[in-house]
């Protein structure tokens, strides 16, 4: 910045700092003040915006209220991004014929992906495997094909402890129906097209 510039800038702060109204012409704008009548008109609709006045805040309150308890549950906003995970369809980056295939990602995810319990018996083939994650915690998107070739999803993720609230549940997000349960200390979570 340019000296004179704020020279400049100094003194004018300083001016106007230094003025004053005098003591007298401050009582006579106050007297003024005071002396001017609340028109009927105001005195009369005084109640009338108080009252409008509590309304608005009461339904501003219902709002908020009714906001906040619509919004969706955990288990809904997992089921949504694991459902719009599974709709890309992306392909696996760690193409797999079993789950010991898939043991080099263990470094990365603090486990190693295997076959849940909670499928065994119906008849799934793994495809592959892709690193991912499920509200922001580190997880793997394994592929699953079922006996008449369609495709699954099946998450694994290890959670935080929001995710470790989850209650296993079933919910259809858009056309994808998606499974979630705990297994071995991993949330689990099973999505297919409906």
């Amino acid at each position: 910045m340019n000296t004179t510039a704020y020279d400049t800038r100094a003194r004018v702060r300083g001016f106007y700092a230094r003025q004053s109204l005098r003591p007298e012409k401050m009582v006579e704008i106050m007297s003024d003040l005071s002396a001017v009548e609340t028109p009927p008109h105001h005195r009369r609709f005084g109640g009338w915006r108080q009252a409008g006045l509590l309304a608005a805040a009461l339904a501003l309150m219902g709002f908020v209220g009714w906001a906040w308890l619509s919004a969706d549950s955990l288990d809904r906003v997992v089921a949504r991004e694991i459902a719009l995970n599974h709709v890309k369809g992306l392909k696996p980056d760690y193409p797999a014929n079993g789950f010991g295939d898939l043991s080099g990602m263990t470094d990365k995810l603090g486990f190693t992906p295997f076959a849940p319990d909670a499928l065994a018996g119906q008849g799934f083939e793994l495809v592959g495997a892709r690193y991912c994650s499920v509200q922001d915690c580190m997880a793997v998107q394994l592929r699953l094909t079922d006996r008449d070739n369609r495709a699954w999803t099946l998450y694994q993720v290890r959670p935080n402890a929001e995710l470790a609230e989850l209650e296993s549940t079933e919910v259809a997000v858009d056309g994808v129906r998606v499974r979630l349960w705990k297994e071995s200390g991993l949330v689990m979570g099973l999505a297919h097209n409906q």
